[in-house]
This record gives C-alpha cells, structure tokens and sequence, in this order.
C-alpha cells in the first residue's frame, strides 16, 4: 500500500514536472563498427540528457553518458552545460 502511494506520488510529480514545459529530457544512443585491416571494433553509447529552461534565450542542463568498445572498455561523460539561444527559428533555435 505504501509502495503504491509513493509510486503515485512520484508520477503525479514527473507529470506536473513536465507540464510545465521548462524541463526538458533527451539523449541519444549510437552504435558503430570499425574495421582497419584484419582488425574490427564494434562500439556502442547511451547519453541521456535533462535540462531547464529558465526562459526564451537561457538553458542549462546536464548531460551525462557511458561509451563501451567490444573488448571491454568503457568510458564515463559527465557534461553540465549553460547555452544561450542566439537566434530562433519556427523550428530550429542556434545556441
């Protein structure tokens, strides 16, 4: 019953959150395969980003990732970001 309330509770929030339209989330998720030679590498990265808008022209956010390679490798990104919107266009705004 508790575990039910806070999930509730936790969801009326992300909701109310992101009505509000000045917190932002996105990311992006790539993979790629390269090959020299006789030798070939196949890579992977997951970047998830969440931000704020503070109004028309300021933004900041955070952006944070993992990066791994075929043979085990991995590596961390951690990103805080400020960015002013220089010019905006109908769908496309230059920061």
């Amino acid at each position: 019953m508790i575990m039910k309330k806070i999930m509730m509770t936790l969801a009326t929030l992300f909701v109310a959150v992101c009505a509000s339209a000045q917190v932002y989330i996105g990311g992006g998720v790539g993979f790629a395969n390269a090959s020299d030679d006789d030798d070939s590498r196949f890579s992977w990265k997951i970047s998830p980003e969440i931000g704020y808008q503070f109004n028309e022209k300021w933004d900041a956010g955070l952006a944070f990732g993992i990066e791994g390679i075929e043979d085990g490798d991995k590596t961390f990104e951690f990103a805080p970001y400020l960015r002013y919107t220089v010019c905006s266009a109908k769908i496309v705004d230059f920061f």
